[in-house]
């Protein structure tokens, strides 16, 4: 009996010391400190003048090949060939629209 209340206490002691170091180590975090001033956050650049439509870039788009790789997946090889050779002739220098053309 002696035993089970002094096995009692000390798992009271441990808990309770536990509970004040972390409440100590947790005190002494700060997120913001109050003598400094906040910055403003920065504003995004805007341009001065609109683009003419000559000037947009295009990018290829990767539909057809993602397109390709979704249909090799599910075993459509006949789709994904189709996907794959439309992939190669907008994007000739894509290693990956031409492995999956030759796998397919």
């Amino acid at each position: 009996m002696r035993f089970s209340v002094f096995g009692e206490l000390i798992v009271r002691y441990f808990s309770f010391s536990f509970a004040m170091l972390a409440a100590l180590l947790l005190a002494g975090c700060q997120t913001v400190d109050p003598s400094l001033p906040l910055e403003a956050t920065p504003q995004p650049q805007t341009t001065p003048t609109v683009q003419r439509p000559d000037e947009v870039k295009y990018y290829p788009s990767d539909e057809p090949l993602r397109m390709g790789i979704e249909q090799f997946n599910r075993g459509h090889f006949g789709l994904a060939e189709n996907y794959f050779r439309d992939a190669t002739e907008k994007a000739p220098r894509d290693v990956t629209a031409w492995v999956g053309l030759a796998a397919s």
